[in-house]
């Protein structure tokens, strides 16, 4: 992960870059922390061997390249570099690919629900729609 892009670059059409490792929907609370001391916290939405997607609890702008530990569910703290940053959404990059059972398994642990079930729970504990 290189420099932080410059406003030219961040201009640009993004390119298509193919993934090595296969996205993980799931919901679970995480924490990033720099050399500093520096905490932010948010909540991981996806997951891969070689990454996560978070979402900040502030619409705070991490730098391209910056080095965190990332540390969510029973995990210890994991190495990884800021990929992307926009508007409290992070995209990180592992510096040690997790393995595919260690994924598998908080895939699971920490599944999102089905929107649709989601939606006719709610509609449910409102006394219309019965699910």
């Amino acid at each position: 992960m290189g420099e932080p892009q410059s406003a030219d670059e961040e201009n640009q059409p993004r390119r298509i870059v193919p993934r090595e490792f296969e996205r993980r929907p799931l919901t679970v609370g995480g924490t990033l922390m720099d050399a500093r001391g520096g905490r932010w916290r948010g909540e991981l939405t996806d997951l891969s061997q070689s990454g996560c997607h978070v979402r900040l609890e502030t619409q705070d702008q991490l730098k391209v390249g910056q080095i965190f530990g990332v540390r969510f569910a029973t995990l210890e703290s994991i190495a990884a570099r800021v990929a992307w940053s926009k508007g409290g959404e992070v995209g990180m990059r592992f510096d040690t690919p997790l393995h595919v059972s260690v994924v598998d398994f908080l895939a699971k642990r920490h599944a999102c629900p089905k929107r649709a079930d989601v939606t006719l729970q709610s509609f449910g504990d409102r006394g219309g729609l019965r699910t």
